[in-house]
């Protein structure tokens, strides 16, 4: 396993390229203290702290985002998902440097994409309810055929010790199965309720062996940005504080089968059903 920073990945033949330094620091700053500010009125909410404003500090927020998830796993989740609908969340998507890499790697023009922030992935120490097993994102998102990833660490580096994202080289230009279920180490349930664990699109071992491991062992701003159909899985936090990642995905949506809008249509299902059309005509491109 070798880590990222020791060769120049190519979008094409790897799967994945390292963009450095995507925003403003002091822009990024600000999202991180929106995500901090927002924490605090959960933690109020559940009687956790008793006044809703502190100055910002990377400790300060473990703290809080350790004593909200002990409360309750999905009360932070909503902080996440909060984030895709925050001022600070749309400066940083509507950064020019980070739409012209999107751009570029899905062969699009700019007022045709769609881009999408899931928010922070927080990776909790010694904690494996908040990890991934090798999945390829295509699979999350079948009825979409150009999209990409970024994966950027926000408030301090990733590292080997603290849950650096691994990914497979040179993986994403074949097909594979997966196995579905809700957990990481063991089964949760069978259905698609993350209130305990995530839920699971685990690619099969035999058939992501072949490929070599790179560990995404970057500092804040350093922006991973990689093929949907490339393998990747999170690690376990083995040191003693959280550490976080910016996810945002940008779509192409012209030779989508579907109408919708929704990025993560699913086929058998009332969403696929309301997108579909006669003889739709995905664009050719």
């Amino acid at each position: 396993m070798k880590s990222i920073k020791e060769f120049c990945p190519n979008y094409s033949e790897h799967g994945v390229i390292v963009a450095k330094d995507l925003f403003e620091r002091d822009e990024l700053h600000r999202f991180e203290e929106v995500f901090f500010r927002r924490l605090l009125c959960q933690a109020y909410k559940m009687g956790i702290v008793d006044l809703i404003y502190e100055p910002y500090t990377a400790e300060g927020l473990d703290r809080i985002v350790m004593a909200v998830n002990a409360k309750s796993k999905v009360a932070l989740d909503f902080v996440v998902q909060e984030l895709r609908e925050v001022f600070s969340a749309a400066k940083l998507l509507t950064n020019g440097k980070l739409q012209s890499i999107f751009s570029e790697v899905l062969d699009c023009p700019p007022d045709l994409m769609k881009v999408h922030m899931d928010g922070i992935l927080v990776n909790l120490p010694q904690n494996k309810t908040r990890l991934y097993k090798y999945h390829s994102e295509q699979h999350y998102y079948p009825f979409r055929r150009n999209f990409t990833m970024l994966w950027m660490p926000v408030v301090r580096e990733k590292t080997v010790e603290n849950g650096a994202m691994l990914l497979k080289l040179s993986a994403h230009k074949k097909n594979y199965g997966f196995n579905e279920y809700t957990g990481f180490t063991e089964v949760v349930n069978h259905s698609v309720d993350e209130s305990q664990a995530f839920h699971q699109l685990e690619l099969i071992d035999d058939e992501i062996q072949e490929f070599e491991t790179v560990v995404c062992d970057v500092g804040c701003n350093q922006g991973i940005i990689f093929h949907q159909n490339t393998p990747h899985t999170s690690q376990v936090n083995l040191s003693t504080t959280p550490s976080y990642a910016l996810i945002i995905r940008c779509y192409d949506y012209r030779r989508d089968p579907t109408l919708s809008d929704r990025t993560g249509v699913k086929a058998y299902t009332n969403d696929a059903a309301r997108g579909g059309y006669p003889g739709i005509r995905p664009i050719p491109v």
